[in-house]
């Protein structure tokens, strides 16, 4: 902790050198702060400014940490400019993790031609960024003739015969949820899922509508794994009052404030699952709050329930 005091109390001074135990106990504890402000943005309401707001400002102690570690390697500060390359943070990495080297680049302040190319190629490298995240799907593909065809979950129930669907809703519920192209990931023992999708209902007139672009992220511990995939279909049958009207205005559903059942209905279940995909002893959240970013991409949810 001390060091990462120091590194703040020294974001300002270029000159110099630090040690590459200093420098490391920082990162490390840099990275917990992170971590701990990005699980409050996820889960605690107003905590989006303060892990953005973190985030920025500790570019200044980082970059001077760098610049310090990187002269006490021997090298010139401007070898910091090779993130800005394919595979350029490995190589940096590289650099910071070596010894002290027995003669050292002169101290000296921080060039003002580094922290100027460092900031236009961040600007440069925005653009395209920006581009990507506004296409028309991650699942696009491009055709010379057609333009961008979209293979996503939303082009699937975009195309879906809502009318059939409608038919499966059992007496006693409110509607169906279905999410047609989930995708799971797993990283050692973290277990993620992703999906959008439509909730089928009726309205205050008992006209059959459709709620569309319906997001839900999941999760849970499991057995060491590693990989991203698709998985076949999700479908949701909604019992419950307010799970229904959440799914309507665009609110947002945990899992653990229901009654969820993953075989056949049972007496009191919330919220029925039926499913190829296993996803027992996954937390999920339907509609989860939006992050600070999503100005910049995505569908926006309509609460809207369009007839069919």
């Amino acid at each position: 902790m001390q060091e990462f005091i120091y590194a703040w109390k020294t974001c300002l001074q270029f000159d110099g050198r630090v040690s590459r135990v200093l420098y490391w106990r920082f990162f490390l504890v840099n990275a917990v702060v992170s971590f701990v402000l990005i699980l409050l943005e996820i889960n605690v309401v107003g905590f989006t400014w303060l892990e953005v707001g973190y985030g920025v400002t500790s570019l200044l102690p980082s970059i001077s940490m760098t610049v310090r570690r990187l002269r006490d390697t021997g090298r010139s500060s401007w070898w910091m400019m090779i993130i800005l390359i394919p595979a350029g943070i490995i190589v940096l990495a590289y650099f910071l993790c070596q010894r002290t080297a027995e003669k050292n680049q002169k101290s000296g302040q921080l060039p003002i031609g580094i922290m100027a190319t460092f900031a236009i190629f961040c600007l440069i490298g925005l653009t395209p960024l920006i581009y990507a995240m506004n296409l028309p799907s991650p699942y696009s593909s491009y055709n010379l003739l057609k333009g961008f065809e979209d293979h996503s979950a939303l082009a699937v129930t975009k195309n879906m015969n809502f009318k059939l669907k409608a038919i499966e809703i059992p007496a006693n519920a409110k509607g169906i949820l279905y999410f047609p192209k989930p995708s799971v990931g797993a990283l050692n023992k973290l277990h993620g899922l992703k999906a959008e999708g439509v909730y089928i209902t009726t309205d205050n007139n008992g006209d059959e509508c459709v709620v569309r672009n319906i997001p839900m992220i999941a999760g849970k511990f499991g057995y060491s794994q590693f990989g991203y995939a698709e998985t076949t279909s999700i479908e949701m049958i909604i019992f419950d009052n307010q799970a229904s009207d959440a799914l309507q205005k665009g609110s947002q559903i945990d899992s653990r404030d229901f009654n969820i059942a993953t075989d056949q209905y049972k007496e009191g279940a919330d919220i029925q699952i039926k499913s190829l995909t296993d996803i027992r002893g996954y937390r999920f959240l339907i509609h989860p709050r939006r992050a600070w970013t999503s100005w910049l991409h995505g569908p926006r949810i309509s609460p809207e329930c369009e007839k069919i």
